[in-house]
């Protein structure tokens, strides 16, 4: 698993070491996720931007509370780039999350699995 994809070691130093509580918030994230995915993608081929900045912020919100670092970032990014009206960034943001979101999930469900 990648250290970028998830901070285990970090989110478990906040949840006092609890391994469990880890994987039930990772249960809750993979159970949610996908959904803001799909509304996501729908806003994104609907050229909704105004949706696809809220959904890219609770994306980022979610993935911070939860140590998915590196799709935070890239939400982030798509977020920063909608609001710059950035077409570029805005594609290149997109990609990079919809690929960090199927890695950061699937390490998740191995995380799960093993705990």
């Amino acid at each position: 698993m990648s250290q970028d994809l998830l901070t285990i070691d970090q989110t478990l130093a906040r949840l006092a070491g609890d391994r469990g509580l880890l994987a039930n918030l990772f249960r809750l994230y993979l159970e949610e996720t996908p959904k803001k995915l799909a509304a996501l993608e729908a806003a994104w081929a609907a050229h909704e931007t105004y949706q696809v900045e809220r959904l890219a912020h609770s994306l980022k919100g979610s993935s911070a509370t939860v140590g998915a670092l590196a799709l935070q970032q890239a939400a982030l990014h798509l977020e920063m780039a909608v609001k710059a009206e950035d077409t570029a960034a805005m594609e290149a943001a997109y990609a990079q999350v919809r690929s960090l979101a199927a890695e950061t999930l699937a390490a998740m469900e191995a995380f799960c699995a093993a705990v």
